[in-house]
């Protein structure tokens, strides 16, 4: 009983009342401080940009560095993930192929399974992908989110991106774009398309170059391009 009253005396918990600050674990205060330096650190950024002629107001350079604050911490695990030479070989080949050679790879591929008929077909795919990047060029410019190497310089490698801006991803706009206008005429290449677009997903985040809402981004516009270019066409 004595042990009770004595809690009793000094524990403001046990009389309902939110305790001091001093009682708060000291972990707990470093990762929300943390999280409000990141923010502020990525809506400073913003804020910069759009005095530069960005199109940002500031309720959604707010919104954005909540947004980053949030999703910062997945690139970091997964770059933490790639840490190893292999795992970083593989992700810098796979962001090099994104960067034009992997399309001249599909290309040559498409013509050695259909031969001269394929070149209607890869004519298609360079409209498509020419749009997406007008619709790519006008969101980087209005935009212009800073990449995730930009808020932790502990995220830069060896690689860094081809221009400076992060949403959409580019390389994962493109590619599905291209996707899946392979995927509907050759049915046996869906698998193999997916999997090209997963690992340039993994490769974007590893190395610091887009977070996941970018990759998200890219994939929904470089689809709804396709299909509605596909539409217009046929």
């Amino acid at each position: 009983m004595g042990q009770r009253q004595r809690f009793v005396a000094v524990s403001p918990a046990y009389r309902g009342e939110s305790a001091p600050e001093s009682m708060v674990p000291e972990q707990a205060r470093a990762e929300g401080s943390s999280d409000r330096t990141m923010e502020q650190r990525e809506c400073n950024v913003l804020q910069q940009d759009a005095h530069s002629g960005g199109a940002l107001s500031s309720s959604v350079c707010q919104w954005v560095a909540q947004l980053t604050a949030k999703e910062i911490c997945w690139v970091q695990k997964v770059s933490g993930w790639s840490r190893r030479a292999s795992m970083q070989s593989f992700n810098i080949a796979v962001n090099r192929l994104g960067n034009g050679w992997l399309y001249l790879l599909i290309a040559l591929m498409l013509l050695i399974l259909d031969g001269w008929n394929a070149l209607r077909f890869i004519v298609l795919v360079s409209l498509v992908v020419g749009c997406t990047f007008l619709v790519y060029g006008l969101l980087k410019c209005c935009l212009r989110r800073p990449r995730p190497y930009d808020i932790d310089s502990n995220l830069l490698g060896s690689v860094k991106a081809l221009d400076r801006y992060s949403f959409p991803s580019g390389h994962c706009m493109t590619l599905t774009a291209v996707g899946i206008l392979v995927g509907a005429t050759h049915h046996s290449l869906i698998a193999f398309m997916g999997i090209l677009l997963l690992a340039m997903g993994w490769a974007s985040l590893s190395l610091g170059h887009h977070f996941v809402s970018d990759i998200i981004g890219g994939i929904v516009i470089g689809a709804l391009m396709a299909c509605l270019i596909v539409f217009l066409v046929s």
